[in-house]
């Protein structure tokens, strides 16, 4: 494909047949395709830490490029989207119910590891919460309260 060996002419050549490039490419990746799948499986398979590590970092740094791309992509196929949750709603349920303490270990393991983590957000966001439903609060536990009280009495 390239006329001469040497790494400038190379980049000459692709930088002048960007074209011809791409379509080699595309060429090599159909006729290997099976080929070229086994070796990144395999790839994938020896080295899971750095893989996920690589993929963790590069979802911090795009968060906002890869939400961008699901609100797109849920727009243009909300039809499609919402028929496979619908077609896969029961599978969903079902691997709850089969992993639900599982599921509620890590719930809590997270969320333990954020309120250690950030403090000052967790008594910021408990003291607007009780400003906004001091109401609430004191009603359910009066009803506690009176809960308490009547288990008492009847004990």
């Amino acid at each position: 494909m390239f006329p001469s060996k040497t790494p400038e002419a190379r980049r000459a050549y692709r930088e002048a047949n960007p074209e011809k490039v791409a379509a080699y490419a595309k060429a090599y990746y159909e006729a290997n395709r099976e080929k070229i799948a086994a070796r990144k499986k395999a790839y994938r398979e020896a080295n899971l830490e750095k893989v996920a590590a690589r993929d963790k970092a590069y979802r911090g740094a795009n968060l906002e490029k890869i939400a961008a791309k699901g609100r797109a992509y849920y727009g243009a196929n909300r039809e499609k989207v919402k028929a496979c949750r619908e077609a896969n709603r029961g599978k969903v349920k079902a691997y709850r119910e089969a992993n639900r303490e599982e599921i509620a270990a890590k719930v809590a393991a997270y969320a333990k590891a954020y309120r250690e983590a950030n403090p000052e957000k967790v008594a910021a966001y408990a003291k607007a919460y009780y400003e906004a439903n001091r109401e609430k609060i004191a009603a359910m536990g009066k009803a506690q309260r009176l809960i308490k009280r009547e288990v008492r009495d009847a004990a």
